[in-house]
């Protein structure tokens, strides 16, 4: 019986994975070795390691594997908040202290306009005088000659 369908790519998966031509050489040959085609003591001579080293990078990159595929929260991760740095945050309190002082007084202003409204906006009564321009003097050929 023959299967329908696409042939297993196997270590062929890693080429177009983004990453450095080490750490997919070194891939390759850990799924090489896992699937049987072929011996470590070859994928050792290959990569230039001994085979303790293998070992210990092989179940180093199967337990950060493991370590994806743990079940996780459904949803979108929560975005993680910045802390604003200890001066930055200061200057924000005095800023809000500031601002909280303004609205106080914006309060206090309002209720007196609305208890004393006569205090605050006096109504002007009558006519608005104006300035009168003021007198010139006299043009010089008019003037008295002084007395000496």
């Amino acid at each position: 019986m023959s299967r329908i369908g696409r042939k297993p790519q196997g270590a062929a998966l890693v080429g177009p994975l983004a990453g450095s031509e080490h750490a997919k050489r070194r891939m390759t040959w850990f799924l090489q070795t896992l699937a049987g085609q072929c011996d470590v003591a070859q994928a050792c001579e290959e990569l230039g390691i001994r085979e303790s080293r293998f070992f210990a990078q092989r179940s180093r990159w199967l337990q950060q594997a493991l370590r994806l595929l743990e079940p996780r929260s459904p949803g979108r991760p929560p975005k993680s908040e910045e802390t604003p740095e200890p001066e930055e945050l200061r200057l924000l309190r005095e800023k809000v202290g500031e601002l909280e002082a303004r609205a106080a007084a914006a309060e206090v202003r309002a209720e007196l306009v609305r208890v004393l409204p006569h205090v605050i906006h006096s109504p002007r009564t009558g006519k608005k005088t104006t300035r009168t321009a003021p007198r010139r003097c006299a043009p010089a050929s008019r003037r008295p000659a002084p007395v000496a």
